[in-house]
């Protein structure tokens, strides 16, 4: 099951240009490196379960795949 953020974050990256793609990785690998730095120094545990499913989402799933198949049609008996 997709969320929608999901859905529009692949369509997003599947629209991106390469460089764009890229600039929007090393920001949310940026982002994840921030929250590590800003959880040791103040002494609490940040969980970024937001960085994580979105470096998932960035490095397996930048393009949109198509399912593929065989098509069925309908045969007029």
């Amino acid at each position: 099951m997709h969320t929608g953020a999901e859905i529009a974050l692949r369509q997003m990256m599947f629209h991106a240009k390469p460089w764009q793609r890229a600039m929007i990785s090393a920001l949310v690998v940026a982002g994840g490196v921030v929250l590590l730095i800003l959880g040791n120094w103040t002494g609490l545990v940040v969980i970024a379960v937001g960085v994580v499913f979105a470096l998932s989402t960035l490095s397996g799933s930048t393009r949109v795949r198509d399912r593929g198949g065989r098509r069925r049609s309908r045969r007029a008996s």
